[in-house]
C-alpha cells in the first residue's frame, strides 16, 4: 500500500525515491513493486536519464485503486482525530513533522556503502 500511495502522490518515480519517502527499505519496496505491476497497478520502465536504473507510475488500474483508498485513508484519520482535541492534533502533527525532518537529516548516517 505506501509504494502505491508515494507513486500516487508524487507521480512518476524511482524505487529508491519511493523507499526515502515511504521510509521502506529498498528490497522491500522493489518486492512491492513487483507484486503491483504483477497485479497490474502499477508500470515499471526504464529511466531515459539512466538506462540502468528503472520509473515507477500508476497505471489506470492503479490510479483507480489510489483515487479510492484516499476517502477511506482520509476517514481513517477523522477517527483517529476525535480522540484528540483540536490542539492536541495541531500539535501531534506538528511533532511528526519535526521529527520526518529530523530523519531526513539523519539520511546516509548508517551507510557503509557510501563514497567519501
Amino acid at each position: 500500500w505506501r509504494v502505491l500511495a508515494v507513486v500516487g502522490r508524487f507521480g512518476t518515480t524511482s524505487p529508491s525515491m519511493v523507499s526515502e519517502w515511504a521510509a521502506m527499505d529498498k528490497v522491500k519496496v522493489s518486492r512491492a513493486a513487483a507484486t503491483l505491476v504483477a497485479r497490474g497497478l502499477l508500470k515499471q520502465t526504464q529511466d531515459p536519464a539512466d538506462g540502468r536504473a528503472r520509473l515507477l507510475r500508476l497505471t489506470r488500474k492503479g490510479t483507480s485503486v489510489h483515487q479510492s483508498a484516499i476517502p477511506l485513508a482520509l476517514n481513517i484519520e477523522t477517527q483517529l482525530a476525535e480522540g484528540l482535541s483540536r490542539g492536541e492534533w495541531a500539535a501531534l502533527r506538528k511533532s511528526l513533522s519535526r521529527l520526518t525532518s529530523q530523519v531526513d537529516g539523519l539520511d546516509g548516517m548508517g551507510d557503509t556503502d557510501s563514497e567519501d
